[in-house]
């Protein structure tokens, strides 16, 4: 493979061998062995923010409200997608609104009385106790 180099010497640039120790040629122009490699790599990066809000009573356990809003890592579409969550303990709600930050497709909306949401996430029944 060739590559291109600059000579520590005389700043000429030329084409070289790096896979071989050392380079396989001298600078063109004066001659010298002195090279100068510039090497660059690029790379994305997605940061994804959320925000989770939890209310509790003192003396209580369990919160009567939890709110999570803002970016999920979606395993599946390997994304961050939008997620806005509400469990109302205190007036029975739920929801939950997932949507697809690119296109605006909404992947999943529930919404409605929390006693009718059972079966998910942390209210799932074990397998020790069926």
């Amino acid at each position: 493979m060739r590559d291109k180099v600059t000579c520590s010497d005389c700043g000429s640039i030329f084409e070289c061998d790096l896979s071989i120790a050392g380079g396989d040629r001298a600078c063109p122009e004066c001659g010298s062995l002195s090279k100068l490699i510039s090497l660059s790599f690029e790379d994305k990066v997605t940061i994804g923010l959320d925000t989770k809000i939890t209310g509790k009573r003192v003396g209580e356990k369990r919160p009567f409200i939890e709110e999570k809003v803002g970016d999920d890592f979606n395993r599946d579409r390997e994304k961050y997608i939008y997620r806005e969550q509400i469990i109302d303990r205190e007036n029975n709600y739920y929801k939950k609104l997932l949507k697809d930050k690119e296109t605006g497709e909404i992947l999943r909306h529930d919404e409605g009385l929390l006693t009718d949401h059972q079966g998910f996430g942390n209210a799932k029944v074990s397998p020790s106790k069926l």
